[in-house]
């Protein structure tokens, strides 16, 4: 199933066992290695943050909230080695700004910022991003970018392969050849 990042922050998370609340989903860590959720950001009664990694997940449902099986799944970031070289990237794919593909005919056009993403509960995978217009372009509807898409990812931006500007090139050079 496919899930929102937006629908997921704030999910009460779950023992499996007797479905006491634990913690509740603050964030999600997305591993801009692979582009897949490396984990999630839990906020306890504890100051400190806990995270869970998505191996530990057992079963996610909007409506009860996201369930583990394993009672050493919450951890620190201090027990999580991986995670912790995940968090030293400083990656935030929210508020990211998207941006088109350049080359010598066709020049890089900004789309907007990553407003929101969903991920995939099997393999958790980024699956798409959704992308919110700029000031100018707000009268436009939002972009819903498939992961094929994504050509680069940084923290300074994400590019993205602009399809129909490359198309509407190859169209215009098939005319021009006519």
């Amino acid at each position: 199933m496919l899930y929102y990042n937006s629908g997921l922050v704030g999910l009460p998370v779950r023992e499996a066992r007797s479905g006491d609340t634990v913690a509740i989903v603050e964030k999600l860590i997305v591993d801009p290695r692979s582009f897949t959720l490396a984990a999630l950001q839990l906020k306890t009664l504890d100051k400190e943050s806990h995270y869970i990694v998505t191996d530990s997940i057992a079963e996610i449902s909007l409506q009860h909230g996201l369930f583990f099986s394993d009672t050493d799944a919450i951890s620190k970031i201090s027990d999580l080695p991986r995670l912790a070289e995940v968090l030293d990237l400083g990656f935030e794919l929210i508020k990211l700004p998207v941006r088109t593909s350049s080359d010598k005919k066709i020049k890089s056009h900004k789309l907007g910022t990553v407003e929101d993403f969903v991920v995939d509960d099997t393999s958790f995978a980024v699956f798409q991003i959704i992308v919110k217009r700029g000031l100018l372009s707000s009268f436009m509807p939002e972009l819903a970018i498939n992961r094929q898409q994504v050509l680069e990812i940084t923290n300074r931006g994400l590019i993205v392969d602009d399809a129909y500007a490359k198309s509407a090139v190859a169209a215009t050079a098939s005319r021009a050849s006519e």
